[in-house]
């Protein structure tokens, strides 16, 4: 699973960034590759030391979807998060670095700092292209992040970048 989150500040109306790096590759939109900070991958979940961490996501198989387990804890009142899953096959014989789908889901949090799901459905028309320019961001980023620890102790000279993905 990749996902990519724009993050809003409607009382200051800026773009919010949680993590090391977030920033420096958002698209203009405010788009951005997450992952838990630390990780020299793009891929959810996947550590420096390329296993899975089983606490931020399940990995699919054939005829069994990822879960991300994310949520949009940790920002204050009067914020939108919305955030785009793109199920990519990783390491596979049949479907390596080839996109399986996209899915929406955003959360408005109110002035008491409240969070409600907004929308949550399949992604639609055009976020896949917003999808690569944000994938192009992180591969512009990677070479250049500077050195990534994560908690397994292993540390990377700097982000991996993506292979280039393409849908199913």
């Amino acid at each position: 699973m990749t996902q990519m989150v724009v993050v809003y500040d409607q009382v200051n109306h800026t773009y919010l960034y949680g993590g090391t790096g977030d920033q420096q590759r958002a698209l203009s939109s405010g788009w951005t590759i997450d992952r838990v900070d630390g990780s020299g991958y793009g891929y959810y979940g996947l550590q420096n030391n390329q296993t899975f961490y089983s606490g931020w996501n399940t990995t699919g198989t054939n005829g069994t979807a990822d879960t991300l387990y994310d949520d949009p804890s940790n920002w204050g009142p009067n914020t939108s998060f919305a955030a785009v899953d793109v199920a990519t096959c990783y390491a596979s014989d049949t479907c390596n670095d080839r996109i399986l789908g996209y899915y929406y889901w955003s959360w408005l949090i109110d002035n008491n700092g409240t969070a409600s799901e907004f929308i949550v459905a399949p992604a639609w028309q055009d976020l896949d292209t917003t999808f690569q320019q944000a994938v192009a961001s992180w591969n512009a980023w990677a070479p250049n992040s500077g050195a990534e620890l994560d908690g397994t102790g292993t540390t990377l000279n700097h982000a991996v970048a993506f292979p280039t993905l393409t849908n199913l």
